[in-house]
């Protein structure tokens, strides 16, 4: 079964060669918005503690950087601070998640245009004996095979997303707590 999604993927990468930057930028955004959700998580540690007036471990990195960030306001004002952060950080993912969502739509909808048209330069080209012999449901189905492949190709995209939000979850809780 796994070999079947690889050969899949190996035929979708050469549609996505000549895409490649484009699909990159897409699923940097991916990441940048993943990054901003993971730091907006980040942020309920100092809220919750600061609301308690403790103080978060220094032996942690992340920590250490959120300390440096809210030991700057009084405590008064510490968790309107954090409140603001956690904010400012869910709509910069959200901006993040229209950009990579509006490109990857946009980068589709490209492809499918691209392909319809090189089918149907094909089908043009035949010669005219081959129609008479063909179903005509044969030779429009040609031209919904494009869409069958923009959404494996969208599909791939969405993975390589999902992929790299695990990777950035992953790596920052492990540098909250790697034990």
């Amino acid at each position: 079964m796994i070999r079947h999604e690889l050969n899949a993927f190996k035929l979708i990468f050469p549609l996505l060669y000549p895409y490649r930057w484009p699909v990159v930028g897409i699923v940097i955004a991916g990441v940048c918005a993943s990054l901003a959700e993971g730091l907006g998580i980040g942020l309920l540690a100092p809220l919750l503690q600061s609301a308690q007036a403790v103080e978060l471990p220094n032996n942690n990195p992340i920590f250490s950087l959120l300390n440096k960030l809210v030991s700057r306001y009084g405590d008064e004002r510490k968790v309107f601070a954090i409140t603001v952060m956690m904010l400012g950080l869910i709509v910069l993912k959200m901006g993040f998640s229209y950009l990579y969502s509006s490109f990857c739509v946009l980068l589709t909808h490209h492809i499918e245009h691209h392909y319809r048209c090189r089918v149907f330069a094909q089908i043009l080209a035949l010669p005219p004996g081959y129609f008479d012999k063909s179903s005509s449901g044969k030779l429009l189905s040609m031209g919904q095979e494009t869409s069958h492949m923009v959404a494996a190709v969208a599909s791939f995209i969405w993975i390589c997303i999902n992929f790299c939000t695990l990777l950035v979850f992953s790596g920052i809780l492990l540098m909250v707590a790697w034990h």
